[in-house]
């Protein structure tokens, strides 16, 4: 179709933040389809149909124009510290130009003051920087000013409102909330110093230990800190720990989760709790013989059986449950009070998140095919619909919301333990947390909140080698413009919730704050396109927040990443991610160790490619050959050829560094089927003198597995998050390749804790 016909729909295409299409990855751009364009206009409330209808097209373009003129102010400005002065956009109608207008900014609360200050003054039309003007579709003309605020303010959010005093009177005419930013990101001194911390990457669940569940814990996680205390390592690297979806285990992705907000109640340690010590007979239970040879066996499986642990855990928590609300809640003791004050801070949200959970649980043992609130129907579509609001006046469905409640109080208190654990032990980083793109559209986070996402359509990315139809993460994307209205508190809160625990913060797909790839559900990636996110804003909240937390953030930015993206994550002090497999110059040949980047993670692997095993075995090779994974063979014959050369290159890059094992020198790859601990050993030594910040070793591959955690593309194909780790956390000093690893790293990093 002749792109001139297609001048006045892009035009309104792009005001709306989307790309008309994308450039691929053999660099091509990819015109977007019409009716992917179309089908995110209606979602975004815009009533186009026809890419040639120009009278439909230029009546949302005037619709666009008209909306933004009619806001007296923004809903939302983020200011940077070091912009100054303070400039607020204004849009009057041209009128008595002498009137005056009231201004109030109220600043936000601080630990320091008991009430807010507020700066008050007044302004008249005449005074402001005129800009520019625009004409609503009635003739009205708007003029547009700026108005420097004139009062410094701290960090912090602020509101911003302005009001008419006719006669006297005060009348509210807008408000904005005005949120100060620092420069930066936070990071710790010892950081700044110029030391280097490095740590375990684990996967909570994958933990084997002699005492836990058959899947690791929050005791677990806190005995890693503690044996990381005692070996010279600064953090602890973990899998998201959101909250799933109790009443069905199946549903285990870590990264597809009910909510973002919450925590995996299925991580409590059960002989941890309070109320578990009180009861004698549920201690006696899980000492009896059969109960203990039921958790050996768990222990000894490879696999995490989700839904065996479940099963073993659940009833348990009712009854302790119980226990509470009779022994505790319902006397009021300090125990009780402390789950009601804990109830009072997390608020609305967490209440919603257990009435969903209630209400799904209720739902799916009636009917299993109603898992999905999707099919509950209007009636329970929302926390204010009717049938919910009778659902909860129920006194057996209120007891109901309590248990989830008292779960996450449990898991709070138990993941605190753990957090307070590295901060007494000065761990320069301590708890490394893991914060997901999205949620699973059939979660908590988007019941309770449906107008804040496009539930027609899900985040993925374009076709690239490995994947020529693109990839569909199934999770539904948050509407920007819903982001900018709500001033970003539902962004605000998701940061704060996980920054309540971490030292650090990865940001999964650090790519999405600026924009994300949307595509209209049933569709192929082919036919998707990317929508823009307010960038600079979002950048501007994650640094207040990292501050006020003290929390490091890590972009996870693999992949294609726009140039763009790398040059605000080192603007804004946002260490990238470098992955060892990745780190190649553009022929093909692996980095050496002093061209690493200082403001970065390094790491030999991810969750989401082989481990260092699996690599040089080709392993992952093999497992997409069974699986018929690859797009054609001419693909999988070149990945089989490129293997070769990756290896040798190994080999040849040590050599440079003087790090290949004596054994190995003058052997070529092919010659060495399997990767031996000497080998792993170097490759870590190699990474440990980067000059990056940060270094995680992936257990998985300094404990010899093949098989990778996570293989993408796949769902019941493949044992995706369920591989333990090969060795019992209890074992970890006493195993010759952590010896060998722990003396390599204390040579290259110190000590980096102080006990206490």
């Amino acid at each position: 179709m002749n792109s001139m016909n297609h001048d006045d729909f892009y035009t309104l295409v792009k005001r709306y933040g989307m790309d008309t299409g994308y450039t691929n990855i053999w660099g091509e751009y990819q015109n977007a389809p019409d009716e992917t364009l179309i089908h995110i206009l209606n979602t975004l409330g815009v009533s186009v149909n026809d890419a040639q209808d120009k009278t439909a097209i230029l009546r949302a373009l005037q619709q666009f124009d008209d909306q933004r003129l009619n806001q007296i102010l923004e809903p939302v400005l983020v200011v940077r510290e070091s912009d100054h002065p303070i400039k607020v956009r204004v849009r009057l109608p041209k009128q008595d130009t002498s009137c005056a207008i009231q201004w109030e900014l109220t600043e936000e609360v601080s630990e320091s003051t008991e009430k807010a200050t507020i700066h008050q003054g007044t302004f008249i039309q005449d005074d402001l920087q005129w800009q520019t003007s625009g004409t609503l579709a009635d003739g009205t003309v708007i003029d547009e000013y700026d108005w420097e605020v004139p009062v410094a303010l701290p960090w912090g959010y602020h509101l911003l409102s302005f009001f008419k005093t006719p006669e006297g009177k005060k009348e509210p005419m807008a408000e904005m909330a005005l949120i100060m930013v620092p420069n930066q990101c936070y990071s710790p001194d010892a950081l700044e110093r110029g030391s280097r911390v490095w740590g375990p990457a684990v996967q909570l669940y994958a933990f084997r230990s002699k005492r836990n569940w058959g899947m690791g814990d929050f005791t677990d996680l806190k005995n890693v800190v503690s044996w990381c205390s005692q070996n010279g390592s600064g953090i602890v690297g973990l899998n998201p720990l959101h909250e799933m979806f109790p009443h069905q285990s199946r549903h285990i992705s870590p990264y597809s989760p009910s909510t973002r907000l919450f925590l995996n109640t299925l991580y409590l340690d059960i002989e941890a709790m309070d109320d578990f010590n009180e009861c004698k007979d549920i201690q006696d239970k899980v000492q009896s013989e059969p109960f203990q040879s039921r958790l050996a066996r768990l222990r000894e499986q490879d696999m995490v059986d989700y839904a065996q642990v479940a099963e073993i855990k659940r009833p348990l928590m009712e009854q302790l449950f119980a226990h509470f609300e009779k022994e505790h809640l319902n006397q009021k003791t300090q125990r009780g009070k402390a789950f009601q004050q804990f109830l009072q801070e997390q608020g609305r949200p967490l209440y919603q998140l257990a009435l969903f959970q209630a209400l799904q649980a209720f739902r799916y043992k009636n009917d299993m095919h109603q898992w999905a609130w999707q099919s509950w129907g209007d009636d329970f579509a929302s926390p204010l619909a009717k049938g919910v609001k009778a659902f909860e006046a129920n006194e057996t469905h209120q007891k109901q919301i309590q248990y989830y409640l008292y779960l996450q109080w449990q898991a709070h208190l138990q993941l605190s333990e753990a957090k307070n654990e590295a901060k007494a032990l000065n761990m320069p980083a301590g708890l490394y947390l893991d914060l997901a793109v999205g949620s699973d559209i059939s979660g908590a986070e988007v019941w309770t909140d449906s107008e804040l996402f496009a539930l027609n359509m899900n985040v993925g990315c374009p076709p690239d080698e490995c994947n020529q139809k693109g990839q569909d993460w199934g999770l539904p994307p948050m509407i920007p413009s819903q982001l900018r209205e709500r001033a970003y508190t539902p962004f605000i809160r998701i940061l704060r919730q996980n920054m309540a625990y971490a030292g650090a913060l990865r940001l999964d797909h650090v790519m999405g704050l600026m924009r994300l790839f949307w595509i209209p559900k049933g569709q192929p990636g082919t036919n998707g396109t990317y929508v823009q996110y307010p960038f600079d804003d979002l950048l501007g909240i994650l640094a207040l927040e990292s501050h006020r937390n003290q929390c490091i953030i890590i972009g996870e930015n693999l992949g294609t990443v726009p140039e763009r993206v790398q040059e605000k994550m080192d603007e804004w002090g946002i260490l990238s991610y470098k992955v060892f497999l990745f780190e190649r110059y553009a022929l093909g040949t692996f980095k050496p160790a002093k061209d690493y980047p200082k403001e970065a993670l390094v790491a030999l692997s991810t969750h989401d490619l082989p481990t260092i095993q699996g690599f040089w075995a080709s392993e992952d090779i093999r497992i997409r050959e069974q699986l018929n994974l690859y797009p054609n063979d001419e693909f999988r014959v070149a990945q089989i050829n490129n293997r070769v050369d990756e290896r040798q290159g190994v080999l040849e890059l040590l050599q440079q560094e003087n790090l290949l094992p004596e054994s190995l020198k003058g052997q070529l790859a092919e010659s060495i089927p399997d990767i031996s601990p000497e080998l792993v050993l170097a490759l870590h030594e190699f990474l440990a003198r980067t000059p990056c910040s940060v270094f995680m070793v992936q257990l998985e591959d300094l404990f010899d597995q093949r098989k990778q955690i996570n293989l993408p593309g796949t769902v019941d194909e493949y044992p995706n998050w369920q591989r333990k780790v090969m060795a019992d956390l209890e074992d970890w000093s006493s195993d010759p390749r952590m010896q060998k690893l722990l003396e390599k790293m204390k040579q290259a990093y110190g000590s980096l804790v102080q006990t206490s």
